[in-house]
């Protein structure tokens, strides 16, 4: 099988995506499987032609996997990332011999798994974006295989903690799980998960750090 994990994060440096990815491979590559990954960055609308043409590809190797990571924009998918779904959906749909051979595949179809990270303390608060996602999986001809809504992630390249302990325990496991079904094809049901910490605690920060913004860029609170 082969893993192509797609970065929707419009920010390109110091994203919390980019830490779940770098995370999410730590527990993906433990173990003796030995599986091509692949990551394909999608910072605005202009990487979009480009990573069509990859997604596409990829979509043709044997056993393919699609792994999706990014913020929640507005409940939903950020306009970049949703811009490069339409059109892979309507390249898909159109009549061309490629569309044609992955619309007639039925077995080894891709799966299309997800990571979703909000502010919002609760994670699933990314219900409705990985629900989008799953619609547009099925009207690809892609399974679901299944997403992690992370909720408490502001911030979240700045933690210390190592995947798996302190604030990142329970993100952790959920991510261990989900490395344990793209490596097996399994498809799950979407789980939620947030950082360890009291909910007070995590407003109590956002607040402080909200506060120092407004400092920097000379906003009166």
């Amino acid at each position: 099988m082969s893993l192509l994990i797609i970065n929707g994060s419009p920010k390109q440096d110091n994203s919390s995506s980019h830490a779940l990815i770098e995370d999410f491979l730590e527990c993906f590559n433990t173990g003796s499987t030995e599986i091509n990954t692949k990551i394909l960055n999608i910072f605005k609308r202009q990487d979009n032609e480009i990573a069509e043409y990859k997604f596409i590809k990829h979509l043709t190797q044997p056993s393919p996997c699609v792994l999706f990571v990014f913020p929640l924009y507005l409940d939903g998918i950020p306009s970049h990332l949703l811009s490069f779904m339409c059109s892979t959906a309507e390249y898909i749909s159109s009549p061309r011999p490629i569309s044609r051979a992955l619309k007639d595949r039925q077995q080894s179809k891709a799966k299309i798994y997800a990571i979703v990270n909000c502010g919002f303390y609760e994670g699933s608060q990314s219900g409705v974006a990985l629900r989008i996602l799953e619609n547009w999986a099925r009207r690809i001809n892609c399974e679901w295989g299944g997403g992690v809504g992370v909720g408490a992630c502001g911030g979240y390249s700045r933690f210390k903690s190592k995947v798996g302990h302190g604030v990142k325990k329970n993100i952790g496991k959920s991510l261990r799980r989900l490395s344990y079904n793209i490596k097996r094809g399994i498809c799950a049901q979407n789980e939620y998960t947030g950082a360890a910490f009291p909910r007070i605690v995590y407003k109590s920060a956002a607040e402080i750090a909200f506060a120092k913004m407004a400092s920097d860029n000379n906003v009166r609170l």
